[in-house]
């Protein structure tokens, strides 16, 4: 994943996120029977959608669980009552997928993930979801930026694990991009962004941090 924007200051010790892609393509490949046996209800789910890659996002999601979280069976996972997933006794964690890649960022608390693929045709909800500084700062180049800040603003609204029940109109994610943490609910929140191919991804904490990045194949 190539860096875009970290807000990371530049002293300190910062703590390590780890952060996991995996393809479609990877995942068609791979050995679903961990995902059989050890989560049935991810299965079943993933077996009733439509779309095959709607599938095999599903199915990565639960392999990512698995082989990086190492979560031994389904009962294990937990979901708060805005729907986040976690897991206590395991480090904390959180996924995203969009188009061909699932992502997994995975770090001490507060972890938010988003995965982005950059469309022309979701530029009609940004006057919905920015603020008017940040659409400014968007029009230079308004597909590749949106995607930036969109995908900052998911990241920072699943890692305080209130996710769309926060409103992304009512916080700045701006400063990220300026290489600065943000002030929200009390407490700091860092942001690092970077591209994978066509795609904008987004991690967030509540603290400083330096990623790793590793590609499942």
């Amino acid at each position: 994943m190539d860096i875009l924007f970290s807000s990371n200051p530049g002293r300190g010790n910062p703590r390590t996120v780890s952060i996991y892609a995996m393809h479609t393509d990877a995942v068609q490949k791979m050995n679903w029977e961990p995902v059989y046996q050890r989560m049935p209800k991810r299965m079943e789910k993933a077996n009733r959608y439509r779309l095959e890659q709607d599938r095999l996002l599903c199915v990565g999601a639960g392999l990512l669980l698995l082989e990086k979280v190492g979560i031994q069976k389904e009962s294990e996972l937990r979901f708060n009552e805005y729907g986040r997933i976690s897991a206590p006794g395991y480090p904390d964690f959180n996924l995203s997928h969009s188009g061909e890649w699932c992502v997994l960022a995975m770090g001490d608390a507060q972890i938010g993930v988003d995965i982005e693929k950059n469309s022309s045709g979701n530029l009609q909800v940004a006057p919905m979801v920015l603020t008017g500084k940040e659409l400014a700062w968007m029009r230079e180049n308004p597909v590749e930026r949106f995607h930036i800040l969109w995908t900052m603003k998911e990241s920072v609204m699943k890692a305080t694990g209130q996710g769309m029940n926060l409103e992304p109109g009512s916080f700045e994610a701006l400063p990220f991009c300026f290489h600065l943490p943000i002030r929200l609910q009390g407490r700091s929140w860092y942001a690092v962004s970077g591209k994978l191919g066509n795609y904008c991804c987004t991690v967030c904490a509540s603290y400083p941090m330096k990623t790793v990045f590793q590609q499942i194949v």
